[in-house]
Order: C-alpha cells, then sequence, then structure tokens
C-alpha cells in the first residue's frame, strides 16, 4: 500500500506571504504545530497528483491568527518591537512577526528562542561575571553560517572596568 504525502499550506491574502513563511517552518515541527493550530482555519482537503505521486493537500487560512496579532496590545508586546503594532494588511519582516507570535503563545518563546552566556573574566583580580541575552536569529556575516557561529563563540580581549576591582 503507498503511503499518500501530506501537506499543509496556507492562503495567501492581504499580503501575508511573510507570515505564511513563518507559519510554513512552525507547522513542520511537532511541538510547535501542536502550539499554533487552534488558531488556523481549515478552508479545504485536496487531492493532488505531481509526476504521478498522490498527495493531499490541507489548506488553511491564518485569518484569525493574523487578527490576534492586529489586536495585540503593543504595552504587552515584550519583543524588540515593543513601541509599534502589529498591522497584517501592509508587509512585514518575518522574524518581527515571529516575535510578536511569541507574544500571543507565551510557550511558543521557550522553543524559537535561544540564548548567549558571555563569560568576562578580569585579569587583575580573575573573578568572572556573566551577561545572558536571548536570541531569536543571528546574522551571517560570512559566506557559510558555520565561520558565523565561530566567530560568535570565539574569545577575545576587551577592554572595561571590573565590577569587583574597579580596575581596567
Amino acid at each position: 500500500m503507498n503511503k499518500i504525502n501530506e501537506y499543509i499550506t496556507f492562503i495567501n491574502f492581504k499580503n501575508n506571504c511573510y507570515f505564511n513563511v513563518i507559519l510554513q517552518i512552525l507547522i513542520n515541527n511537532f511541538d510547535l504545530k501542536s502550539i499554533i493550530m487552534n488558531d488556523l482555519t481549515f478552508l479545504q482537503k485536496r487531492k493532488i497528483k505531481i509526476n504521478n505521486i498522490e498527495s493531499i493537500n490541507n489548506i488553511y487560512s491564518p485569518k484569525s491568527m493574523l487578527e490576534k496579532l492586529d489586536s495585540l496590545d503593543s504595552s504587552l508586546n515584550n519583543s524588540l518591537n515593543s513601541s509599534k503594532k502589529f498591522n497584517s494588511k501592509q508587509q512585514n519582516d518575518c522574524i518581527e512577526s515571529l516575535e510578536y507570535l511569541s507574544d500571543i503563545y507565551k510557550n511558543l518563546e521557550d522553543k524559537i528562542y535561544g540564548e548567549t552566556v558571555t563569560n568576562f573574566k578580569c585579569l587583575e583580580c580573575k573573578k568572572k561575571r556573566f551577561n545572558s541575552e536571548k536570541f531569536l536569529s543571528i546574522s551571517v556575516f560570512h559566506n557559510n553560517i558555520k565561520d558565523s557561529f565561530q566567530e560568535l563563540l570565539s574569545s577575545s580581549e576587551m577592554e572595561l572596568d571590573c565590577e569587583y576591582c574597579k580596575k581596567r
């Protein structure tokens, strides 16, 4: 018996292709899918055949999710976009949209954010301090992601005032 592939796609309306990209990423992760599925509206199931392979395309609308984002109180917004309100009727940035989604789905934040911890060691008193920062994306400055991660994780010396011995 042949297994029929099932796909989930999202209807594109009112300039929300940027948002559908994020939904495609989330929907393909079982833990993340279970968080957002209740706010997607099922439209139709369509059988398709490509290169003699039968598949089922489940089409959903993200309209109610976008409406939630539009009504999000900006004072509750804990993302980098805290001063601006989401507007689904205009083109938006994918990463900013994901940040807004994490404001609606609080348990999503634990699954999509990473954390960097920077370790500072004073060369005088040898005491250490740590700084942690959450991140949603990293910038790729090199020809490949491996070199960018190596730079992110590399050691460097900085001139800072030690909070313990107060020396530079």
